[in-house]
């Protein structure tokens, strides 16, 4: 995964493969997960209009989705 960080050139791809290497650090340590989750605002924000309500979203998102995931709603 990090060669292909290393390859990018445009900075979303440059994100979205630092993104997915800390995603798949996460089983073994729990600060990679909170990293992972930043690095996934950084992409969503990446080209948007409004980049800070964008990665706003995201994070409320982020923080709804395991309380849907635990309780079925």
């Amino acid at each position: 995964m990090m060669a292909k960080y290393r390859a990018a050139a445009a900075p979303q791809a440059k994100a979205f493969y630092r993104f997915c290497h800390q995603a798949s650090l996460t089983p073994h340590v729990k600060r990679h997960a909170l990293i992972a989750a930043d690095f996934a605002m950084a992409v969503i924000a990446f080209g948007q209009a409004e980049p800070l309500v964008a990665a706003r979203t995201e994070r409320q998102w982020q923080l709804a989705a395991p309380k849907t995931v635990c309780t079925g709603n």
